[in-house]
């Protein structure tokens, strides 16, 4: 009898906690968010062109449009043939991924209506192609802002090499005057990679895997016309990204904890990655089912 009353007060507390995500019917991942505050939902399994959004890529074909799963139908996009990405079909725990040459490849668009000047998360499952990072190479996996006219501030996920301050493979952003840089990124190792951007101070956090990582962020606000790339550093067209992307989630808010949890358990169960807070218990059963997101999010609801 205990035990049961403290799993309902602890089902409560998740259901009071994710109330933002709840009060309505929901279509995000995991059953977080819907067009309104989803905006923007990338994965490699839905919505992959190599032309433009007539013939679904196959496994090795360029890719020139990805399309938004958010229901804002949004469109990103690569018309230059030299920088399309590659797709690839059963890359990562049997789920296809996009690949990037670290040369010259990247794809992008705009989200949130041309502007991104309030709070907003970002979630991606990437994994950096250095084991480590050689020296004068920078991989910039997104880059959100830089391509503002007249600002060069920028959110990032990059990786510095062995030559910059603070040594090697370490996580750096730029806001037009210094680089911010601190945590290690792993290299060749797949990741649930999440940054948060607040438009007061302290103004930027991100956390590997759901591990929670201290990142001094930008110091001002970004000055962004909603321009986000995956794939390179956006002002001058350099510091190509080598690796691969499987997804990408951007919200227009700071999802809550258990918002938090509920999208790292289902992209942590898709992609076959650990993350702190594992709830969900079928990943080898359910893990295909196309009612996955639902489902995970209905697990760890149940479990907090």
């Amino acid at each position: 009898m205990m035990h049961t009353k403290r799993l309902l007060q602890w089902t409560a507390g998740l259901l009071l906690a994710a109330a933002p995500a709840l009060a309505f019917a929901q279509t995000g991942p995991g059953g977080v968010g819907d067009a309104s505050s989803l905006k923007l939902w990338l994965r490699a399994d839905a919505g992959v062109y190599t032309d433009a959004g007539v013939t679904p890529a196959t496994d090795n074909q360029p890719v020139q449009e990805w399309h938004d799963q958010s229901g804002n139908g949004l469109v990103f996009s690569q018309p230059s043939g030299s920088e399309q990405p590659t797709y690839k079909a059963n890359f990562v725990n049997a789920e296809p991924v996009l690949q990037f040459d670290g040369v010259e490849n990247w794809i992008g668009g705009t989200i949130n209506n041309g502007s991104l000047s309030d709070n907003f998360t970002i979630f991606i499952v990437a994994r950096f192609g250095h084991l480590n990072q050689p020296n004068g190479d920078y991989d910039y996996l997104l880059c959100v802002g830089g391509g503002y006219v007249g600002s060069n501030r920028n959110l990032s996920l990059s990786r510095s090499a062995g030559n910059f301050p603070s040594g090697g493979d370490r996580y750096f952003t730029f806001d037009g005057a210094k680089y911010k840089i601190d945590q290690n990124i792993p290299g060749q190792t797949w990741t649930v990679f999440s940054e948060r951007y607040w438009t007061i101070a302290p103004r930027h956090r991100n956390w590997f895997n759901g591990s929670l990582k201290s990142v001094p962020g930008p110091q001002s606000p970004l000055q962004t016309n909603g321009l986000f790339e995956i794939g390179r550093y956006t002002s001058g067209n350099s510091h190509h990204f080598k690796g691969e992307v499987a997804e990408v989630i951007v919200y227009n808010y700071e999802l809550n904890k258990a918002e938090r949890i509920i999208i790292q358990n289902y992209l942590a169960s898709k992609y076959g990655i650990a993350v702190t807070d594992d709830k969900y218990a079928h990943d080898d059963t359910h893990r295909h089912d196309r009612s996955e997101e639902r489902r995970v999010g209905k697990e760890c609801r149940s479990r907090w």
